[in-house]
């Protein structure tokens, strides 16, 4: 306590993060380096950094050595995805989406993949807090499970009826993409969440939508053979 008092009389008290001995995980460069932090301070780990260990892992990959590594030693995230699995009642809404998301990517990059009890245990905490995530959150969701070919009906069925009844004003075009896409991707028929997309972007004219975007809106609703006049029209 009187440490921390003599530091704020000089202006420089730490965060509770950096007291915590968790360190900046954002900021690790390797995969090693991720895996070795969460080994030597499990203990310390809350939700955020179990989720912040993956968007890490998420964005390293794109990195061809980094790729190899995981490829050379696939058993090295275990320990991380175990406690990540055990944690997830800890969880509130930003994490999981985020792990989602960050899952999906390192699925995508072939080197890694998380189990089937993982992917499970997600779905089924997602679905119970859908209705404390953003649109962000319930957009990165969806597209993360539809990316990996995860197909978890409830899941769908609760974002569709949490994003219909909430209004999509706070979803971003590529969110808006995204979530049509996924739901075709899906192949789960959800009509009034369609309807609700193509009204809201029909009714800001797609002036905001990137080229990549509004290809995989037309590509979704094509393939859930879906009509959206009101969306062509725009």
């Amino acid at each position: 306590m009187l440490v921390r008092a003599g530091l704020a009389r000089l202006g420089c008290l730490p965060s509770w993060r950096c007291l915590s001995s968790v360190p900046r995980i954002g900021e690790l460069r390797t995969v090693r380096q991720v895996v070795d932090a969460h080994a030597q301070h499990r203990k310390q780990y809350q939700p955020i950094d179990l989720s912040a260990s993956w968007n890490t892992l998420g964005k390293l990959v794109r990195r061809q050595s980094e790729k190899q590594v995981l490829r050379d030693a696939p058993r090295m995230l275990q320990p991380l995805a175990e406690h990540t699995e055990q944690a997830l009642p800890k969880f509130d809404a930003r994490p999981p989406a985020n792990t989602v998301n960050a899952l999906a990517r390192l699925h995508a990059s072939r080197c890694w993949r998380a189990s089937d009890a993982l992917w499970a245990g997600l779905a089924t905490h997602c679905t119970g807090c859908v209705r404390k995530m953003n649109a962000q959150h319930l957009a990165n969701t969806v597209h993360g499970f539809a990316k990996v070919g995860r197909r978890e009906p409830a899941l769908l069925d609760a974002i569709a009826k949490e994003a219909t009844g909430r209004g999509l004003r706070e979803f971003a075009p590529q969110a808006l993409s995204n979530t049509a896409w996924a739901y075709a991707t899906a192949g789960h028929t959800a009509p009034a969440l369609l309807d609700a997309i193509a009204d809201e972007a029909a009714g800001r004219g797609l002036r905001d939508f990137k080229p990549q975007e509004l290809a995989n809106t037309a590509w979704a609703y094509a393939t859930a053979g879906h009509a959206a006049p009101a969306l062509l029209d725009a």
